[in-house]
């Protein structure tokens, strides 16, 4: 275990510690309901703790998973998770469109049919299979 998995293992185990510090320091707090107010206090740090190690957690997990299914797609998923910690620097709001939309596309890079799709290309790469031939008409055949 080396390079990018131990870096995905790390965030995993840290992001965790930071959950359970969340949940513990939450007791009491509705974290649902927090004030709408541009003050920093607890309940908004307490918050943005949960919504970070929740972040972490759901990035680190799918880049590992990309890694170790050999996808070169877990760089996407990298940029996401930067994106995604946005919020820590001064008016992240203008991100939002551009992350929902990244998340979109990686959602779909990662989908079944999608990946199902990268399987065939690499197999005609490889001279695995054949290309698919359609049986029932021929346009080759000469049948006069």
């Amino acid at each position: 275990m080396k390079g990018i998995g131990a870096v995905c293992y790390f965030l995993i185990a840290s992001s965790v510690a930071l959950l359970l510090v969340t949940l513990i320091a939450s007791q009491g707090i509705d974290l649902l309901h927090i004030s709408s107010e541009h003050r920093f206090d607890f309940e908004l740090q307490i918050a943005l703790s949960f919504l970070h190690s929740l972040i972490t957690i759901g990035s680190a997990v799918a880049m590992l998973n990309g890694y170790l299914s050999g996808r070169r797609l877990w760089s996407a998923w990298a940029v996401t998770y930067l994106l995604l910690n946005m919020w820590q620097f001064h008016s992240a709001s203008p991100l939002f469109p551009a992350i929902l939309i990244l998340l979109l596309i990686n959602f779909v890079l990662y989908g079944k049919p999608a990946q199902v799709y990268f399987q065939e290309q690499a197999a005609l790469r490889a001279g695995k299979t054949g290309r698919r031939v359609d049986q029932s008409y021929n346009i080759f055949d000469s049948d006069e």
